[in-house]
C-alpha cells in the first residue's frame, strides 16, 4: 500500500508529519496594482521578516505552509526552500499561473495548448522548477480576472 505523503521544497514528507498547517499564503507576493508603498513592498521582500513571522508560527505549533506564490507574482522556489530550512516548517510550494493579468510573457500562454500548458505543470512537478530540482506540491492559486473566463485563462484551468 501507498503511504499518503505531501510534497514540499526539501523533499516528501509522510503526512503523518503534518499537522496545524496554514493552507493559502504568500511568503512574497508581487502584484503590479499595489500602490508604490515602502511597507508593503518590505514586508513581502524582506526574507528576515518573514522568516522570523515564520518561526513564530512554527513555535506556536504550526508544522506546515502552503505557499501558493505562482509565476507571474513571485514564485521563488529557493527563497521558499531556505525559509523552510530556516524555520523548520514543511513548505508546499504552488505551480501553474494566477491571472490573465499576471501571466508571464515567457510563460507563452496565449501560444500554447492546453495539452503544452499542462506539460509544463507536469514536468515542475516530475523534475522541478528549471535548474533547482525543487518539485511544487499544489496546482495554484489560479483564478480569473473578470466576471468571465477568459480564453487564455480557460486554457490555464483546463490544463
Amino acid at each position: 500500500m501507498t503511504r499518503a505523503f505531501v510534497r514540499t521544497v526539501t523533499g516528501d514528507v509522510s503526512a503523518e508529519e503534518i499537522s496545524f498547517t496554514l493552507p493559502h499564503e504568500h511568503t512574497s507576493c508581487q502584484l503590479w496594482h499595489i500602490p508604490s508603498r515602502w511597507d508593503y513592498w518590505e514586508l513581502t521582500s524582506d526574507e528576515e521578516i518573514i522568516g522570523a513571522e515564520l518561526q513564530a508560527f512554527s513555535e506556536l505549533g504550526g508544522t506546515c505552509l502552503v505557499d501558493v506564490t505562482v509565476p507571474g507574482i513571485g514564485r521563488d522556489p529557493e527563497r521558499l526552500r531556505r525559509l523552510s530550512e530556516a524555520t523548520g516548517l514543511k513548505v508546499v510550494m504552488g505551480s501553474g499561473w494566477y491571472r490573465g493579468a499576471y501571466y508571464p510573457a515567457e510563460a507563452l500562454i496565449d501560444r500554447r495548448s492546453v495539452e503544452e500548458l499542462a506539460e509544463v505543470i507536469v514536468a515542475e512537478f516530475e523534475l522541478g522548477v528549471g535548474a533547482t530540482g525543487i518539485r511544487p506540491g499544489i496546482i495554484g492559486e489560479i483564478g480569473v480576472d473578470k466576471p468571465w473566463v477568459s480564453a487564455q485563462e480557460e486554457r490555464v484551468h483546463r490544463a
